[in-house]
């Protein structure tokens, strides 16, 4: 059963929190304008919503250097919406948009995003801390960043918060907290949350008694939410030896090649296996 951490923290959510583009001038102007672009000459909010479009190509060409750049002057005095200038460009620094690759750069401006209050840069932050981009793992400074996702953060900012402090807190063998983020994430619709509430009752850990049929429900509700590929492979063990549901060899070999289509090496294994 695939639980190691390193493992899961690399197979879900490869979906950054990028900007969040809701302020004054982003209403005003939905997209790029003449008029946007002068009001960006000596406004730092305007010149950061601007900065965004050009990185997107929201009404205008993409340019990612000019994006950075604008991110760049956008820093240099403080604003109410320096916060997201700094997440923005820590993304740039993070998949080398506009500018090479450094994650060390990267979370560096994270962090300053996250101290000066981006509700987005709360969860990026945590992503570097719970997989040790730019930094050490810390676990404990990650679920502090999870937490001020969840209390100020959007909507997607909160589902993805919980079921991760979820994931760090089967880590840390809090089991009964751990249930409560992951509930609260799959009512939001998170599908790793459910996966990882199945492997909790597929386990038997802390007060939850092994039950498969239990795991194979969440499994499948995981599936229908968000289709992560190693849960397909799950999913497949659990139909083709008949554990927690009925025997179906058909079924769990189409998950499998499911599964190896979307690239998960374990069910390419598993094909082979079996000559499928």
């Amino acid at each position: 059963m695939k639980i190691l951490f390193l493992y899961l923290v690399m197979s879900f959510y490869t979906v950054k929190m990028n900007a969040q583009v809701i302020n004054l001038y982003s209403i005003a102007y939905p997209e790029w304008s003449d008029e946007l672009e002068e009001k960006a000459k000596t406004d730092l909010s305007a010149m950061t919503i601007l900065g965004y479009y050009y990185l997107e190509g929201i009404g205008v060409e993409k340019n990612e250097k000019k994006a950075v750049s604008l991110f760049k002057k956008s820093i240099t005095i403080a604003h109410e919406d320096i916060g997201r200038a700094y997440n923005n460009l820590a993304y740039c620094y993070e998949y080398g948009l506009g500018v090479e690759a450094d994650i060390k750069i990267a979370f560096q401006y994270y962090y300053n995003a996250a101290r000066n209050h981006d509700n987005n840069a709360y969860v990026n932050l945590a992503d570097c801390y719970l997989e040790g981009k730019g930094t050490e793992v810390q676990l404990d400074s990650a679920l502090f960043w999870y937490q001020k996702a969840i209390d100020h953060g959007t909507s997607d900012g909160r589902r993805k918060a919980q079921a991760r402090s979820g994931l760090i807190l089967i880590q840390k063998n809090d089991i009964s907290k751990a249930m409560g983020y992951l509930e609260q994430a799959a009512e939001r619709g998170s599908g790793f949350a459910l996966y990882l509430i199945g492997f909790i009752y597929d386990s038997g850990l802390g007060e939850y008694e092994k039950d498969a049929t239990k795991a194979v429900y969440y499994y499948n509700k995981s599936i229908e939410n968000e289709e992560y590929p190693f849960v397909l492979t799950v999913l497949a063990e659990h139909y083709y030896d008949g554990s927690g549901c009925e025997k179906n060899i058909d079924k769990a070999k189409e998950l499998y090649r499911d599964a190896a289509r979307k690239g998960d090496s374990d069910a390419k294994k598993k094909i082979k296996e079996l000559g499928l």
